[in-house]
């Protein structure tokens, strides 16, 4: 048997993305890369379902997350089994709507850069919905071409840049080649290679090496004389993001738990009037540590006010205390001899 997801997203519905086809035992879904179906999606959990085989039949288990796991709109309960039919089912993970199809047909099982190339395409068309480009480009930093952006678009090609007419990205320096150096995007990876340039080509601020094609990293930085060119790439930028985000997520919930586990253990107290010196001994002989006293913390049993008091009255509190008791006493005396003198 095999499962076959055809992903709808809500970025660009009428955008036709390729389908993903599984003739594994479990199939996880979620935010992580490291999913089966990769759906790069700051709502989604990093494992958010899975999807698994048994005894011929497909089930689908909603993880623990926010948004769940939508069936016929009926969000499916934690780590309960949803049987899903041998002819299609949608569910609806956050932004996404996914038909899961189950067939007993043999079919080409989709390999890892399959689901990664989704993914890609996914933050592409919601990079392109906000009105941004969504294509990695070189982009003039600084210099005499400050401004200028070269598309590394389509793929596969050698992009020349230089000072000549035939090239694409034109360069005003005067110093530089006319066919000075090139770029090429082959996957997720972008080369540059110096085409023998007098003046050279510099990658973080090591000269290339003539004719040989080196690895330029998102974010590095070529220079060609007074020219300063960045490889800029917004859904490479989009997917760290979002790897960052759940790097942190997870620190948050080990410290989380942790914190729990220590609050949740209480230490053993002596009674109140206990004798430590009598206090019989461990049998495992570890020593106990003692538990300090929280301050301000009432004693057990009746409470003595005396030693409080003069604990925490000063010599000023008791003179005026005194005072306030001479006012009552002359007070009461004053009525009586009023009261007192009446037939």
């Amino acid at each position: 048997m095999a499962l076959t997801v055809t992903i709808r997203s809500p970025y660009a519905a009428e955008t036709l993305l390729p389908d993903l086809t599984f003739a594994s035992d479990c199939i996880v879904f979620g935010r992580a890369e490291g999913c089966d179906v990769w759906l790069p999606d700051s709502s989604l959990a990093p494992r958010h379902a899975r999807v698994f085989c048994q005894e011929g039949s497909y089930w689908l288990v909603a993880e623990a997350s926010h948004v769940g796991v939508v069936v016929a709109s009926h969000r499916l309960a934690e780590q309960t089994p949803y049987a899903l039919r041998e002819n299609e089912t949608e569910i609806h993970l956050g932004p996404f709507a996914l038909v899961l199809r189950v067939s007993n047909m043999a079919a080409v099982v989709s390999q890892v850069q399959n689901t990664r190339e989704l993914a890609i395409a996914l933050v592409q068309q919601a990079i392109a919905a906000l009105g941004n480009q969504p294509e990695p480009s070189v982009m003039v930093r600084a210099g005499c071409d400050q401004g200028k952006r070269l598309a590394l678009n389509p793929p596969h090609i050698d992009l020349m840049i230089g000072r000549g007419d035939d090239v694409h990205l034109l360069l005003d320096e005067p110093d530089a080649s006319r066919r000075h150096a090139y770029v090429n995007r082959r996957g997720d990876d972008v080369w540059v290679c110096d085409l023998g340039s007098k003046n050279g080509t510099w990658l973080n601020g090591e000269r290339l090496p003539p004719h040989h094609e080196t690895r330029w990293p998102v974010g590095a930085e070529v220079r060609i004389l007074s020219d300063v060119l960045v490889h800029e790439d917004p859904v490479a930028n989009v997917l760290l993001e979002l790897d960052q985000k759940a790097a942190e997520i997870t620190a948050h919930l080990a410290v989380s738990e942790a914190s729990r586990a220590e609050s949740s253990v209480v230490a053993p107290t002596a009674p109140h009037d206990a004798n430590p010196a009598a206090a019989p001994a461990r049998s495992s002989g570890a020593e106990v540590s003692p538990i300090a006293k929280i301050p301000g913390s009432p004693p057990r049993g009746r409470p003595h006010l005396l030693p409080w008091f003069r604990a925490t009255l000063g010599l000023g509190d008791w003179a005026m205390i005194g005072l306030a008791i001479g006012v009552v006493v002359l007070g009461a005396l004053g009525l009586w001899i009023l009261f007192s003198g009446q037939p």
